[in-house]
Parts: C-alpha cells; structure tokens; sequence
C-alpha cells in the first residue's frame, strides 16, 4: 500500500461515482511555487472615477517544500506545482471539480498525475 501526502493548505476529498467521499487530511506542509511578479503597466477604468488596475506578469521559481522522491510515497500538490515538476511521477493534483446543489466545490472526482510515458 502506498502512502499519500496532501500538501496542500486544505483537505482534499475524492468523490467516487457512488457519493463516497474519501479525505486526505492536510499535512500542515505546504508545496508551492516561488513566483515572482514583475508590474509594468495599468489601465486606467473609468467607471464614475478614475480607477489604476495594475497589470503584471508572474514568472516561476524554485518548488518549496516538495520531499524528494521516496519509495512507496505519493504527494498532493496543487496543479502549478505539479506543472512545475513534470519529471515527477509521484505528484498529483484534484481533477474533475465535484459541487454540491447550490454549486459549492465539495471535493474532486479524480487526482491528476504527471504523464507516465
């Protein structure tokens, strides 16, 4: 049986076909990726007064706090940070929202992997 990690800042539940709901608690770790953001320029709206909305692009930088590869351990990670480590087989991220009748996301009907091939 293989051990799975959720590092992410909230419980992850998995809903199968039937309703079933199975969690995967926070650990208190989380992954992220380091961005820096880099403002050049803003647009100007007018909409009864002169509103400055700044405009930025991000550029990545280095994953914190993702554990090397360890054998029979899988990890959650949000899907930027498994993006970010596409040679990693051992990360995945909530696929398939899953929402309740008033539309709320209450979990997620699949984890993402990184391609395998």
């Amino acid at each position: 049986m293989r051990e799975i990690i959720n590092l992410t800042p909230h419980d992850i539940n998995v809903v199968d076909d039937n309703g079933n709901v199975h969690t995967f608690p926070r650990s208190g770790t989380i992954a992220r990726v380091d961005t820096h953001t880099e403002y050049h320029r803003g647009w100007e709206v007018y909409e009864g007064e002169d509103v400055w909305i700044p405009l930025a692009h991000e550029r990545d930088g280095e994953v914190i706090d993702l554990p090397e590869p360890k054998d029979g351990v899988d990890y959650i990670v949000s899907a930027r940070v498994r993006n970010a480590v596409p040679h990693r087989k051992d990360v995945f991220s909530p696929g398939g929202l899953v929402r309740d009748d008033d539309g709320k996301v209450v979990g997620c009907s699949c984890l993402v992997g990184n391609p395998w091939n």
